[in-house]
């Protein structure tokens, strides 16, 4: 079964949308972090080149500007290679807390003397608690 530990990714999908974008009015249209981050899952320029190099027959051509222009099963499923490059390309491990590190604060490669960014820590840290949200919600009592 699913857990922080070994996380559903449609549940992590959802977590990382609603912490995203989750009051947004304006869905795969998001724009935030002064323009650098764009739809439902605000994927910054880098993610969507890391993505694009990974999976190029996939992606060919695609740039952050083509992303905001997805539709929303486009967006998902760019976020789910992203994720799922994460923990293939970056060895991230498959937890809630480490896939939303990255998620926020790139992957470790990036992270000075390997310590994550401060705001990367905390946006893994309430990345969890809606994680658990939903999954307990999923639990039949």
């Amino acid at each position: 079964m699913a857990s922080l530990l070994d996380p559903d990714d449609e549940l992590l999908l959802d977590s990382i949308k609603q912490k995203e974008s989750g009051g947004s009015k304006n869905g795969t249209k998001t724009i935030g972090d002064n323009g650098k981050a764009v739809g439902e899952y605000q994927m910054w320029k880098v993610a969507v080149k890391d993505v694009v190099a990974w999976y190029p027959k996939k992606y060919k051509g695609v740039t952050h500007h083509d992303v905001f222009h997805m539709d929303e099963v486009g967006q998902r499923d760019m976020a789910l290679d992203y994720i799922n490059g994460l923990r293939d390309k970056y060895k991230v491990p498959n937890t809630v807390i480490d896939i939303g590190r990255s998620w926020n604060g790139g992957p470790p490669v990036s992270w000075k003397k390997g310590i994550p960014p401060a705001n990367a820590i905390t946006y893994a840290k309430r990345l969890g608690n809606i994680y658990n949200t939903k999954f307990t919600r999923l639990i039949p009592w």
